[in-house]
């Protein structure tokens, strides 16, 4: 089957990138707005050794950061080519594990099992139409008063049809999060990497009503 990237709700479009070496979104470290982004996660309360979970890790750049910083991480992927890549430089993370799983399909016991969700950049990864799927599930793995941590793209150089990744404005973010979450903090950022296909973005914390 021919996977175009308006089918990047399925894990075989990810499956496919990573065996095939496409793996373009790896900056080979944290985002560059990482520590900004975990500065408002303490403000808003989420402490040391609190549960954190990174759901389309990849090589789990930011999921080691975190086990680092004494957060207990667990961070997954749908492909096992990515988590197999994030074994080989982070196996000896203590408060890392690393795991494959399906966040459309997420393991029961993981229900309101963690205290944040980091969102590196799945939501701007997934098609509109499969965005609140991702939403809720996020919601449902996370106990109340968790918190939802992202830095999703609002604009960028490419058009749709171009994507992944693909833009989410600020009243797309409001209709996806209103039901089960309230907005603790948003601050949009002019993107300064040269040459990304990212004109904006947005360091963002929801909280799990």
């Amino acid at each position: 089957m021919q996977l175009t990237n308006h089918d990047a709700a399925n894990p075989s479009y990810w499956q496919a990138r990573w065996r095939e070496g496409r793996t373009g979104w790896d900056l080979g470290g944290v985002h560059p707005l990482f520590s900004e982004l975990m500065q408002e996660a303490h403000a808003a309360g989420l402490k040391p050794n609190a549960r954190v979970i990174e759901p389309g890790c990849g090589r789990a750049h930011t999921g080691a950061a975190l086990a680092k910083m004494n957060y207990i991480v667990t961070a997954f992927d749908v492909s096992k080519e990515a988590v197999d890549a994030a074994k080989v430089l982070y196996a000896n993370e203590t408060k890392l594990e690393l795991v494959v799983a399906d966040l459309f399909a997420l393991p029961s016991n993981w229900s309101n099992s963690f205290d944040a969700v980091y969102d590196r950049a799945v939501l701007c990864a997934l098609p509109q139409a499969s965005r609140p799927s991702y939403v809720h599930a996020c919601a449902k793995i996370l106990k109340t008063g968790g918190l939802f941590l992202s830095i999703p793209f609002t604009k960028l150089h490419i058009s749709a049809s171009e994507g992944p990744p693909f833009a989410v404005d600020e009243a797309n973010l409001e209709s996806l999060f209103e039901a089960d979450f309230e907005k603790v903090c948003h601050i949009e950022k002019q993107h300064s990497v040269k040459d990304s296909k990212i004109a904006c973005e947005m360091l963002i914390v929801w909280r799990k009503k």
